[in-house]
C-alpha cells in the first residue's frame, strides 16, 4: 500500500505494509469459555498460526470471530479445510479489500 499527497495536500507521506486477508470464522459456541485452555477458539488460532501470521484477532462473540492474516495466499476454502481438521464443522468467509 502506498499513500501519497492528493490535491496539493501539505503533508506527503508513504505507508507500506503487508497484504492482509480478512476472514470470519464461524463455529457454534466458539464464544463459550474461549479463554480456557484447549478451548475450540484456542485450537482454531493454533491451526491458523501453522499456515500464516495473525495480524488482527477479534474476540469471539455469538458463534464467530474475525481474523486478519498475512504472509500467505490462503482463500476461505483452504482455511476452512485446515480449521475443520482442528475443530469439526467450521465455516469460513473471506473479505477482500
Amino acid at each position: 500500500m502506498s499513500l501519497t499527497r492528493v490535491n496539493g495536500g501539505a503533508s506527503p507521506f508513504q505507508a507500506t505494509g503487508r497484504a492482509l486477508s480478512m476472514f470470519t470464522v464461524s463455529l457454534a459456541n466458539v464464544h463459550v469459555s474461549y479463554d480456557a485452555p484447549e478451548s475450540d477458539f484456542e485450537k482454531l488460532i493454533r491451526a491458523i498460526e501453522t499456515v500464516s501470521s495473525i495480524e488482527i484477532l477479534g474476540t469471539p462473540g455469538s458463534g464467530s470471530f474475525r481474523v486478519a492474516v498475512s504472509g500467505t495466499s490462503l482463500n476461505a476454502t483452504q482455511l476452512e479445510a485446515i480449521l475443520s481438521a482442528a475443530v469439526a464443522t467450521t465455516t469460513v468467509a473471506s473479505y477482500t479489500f
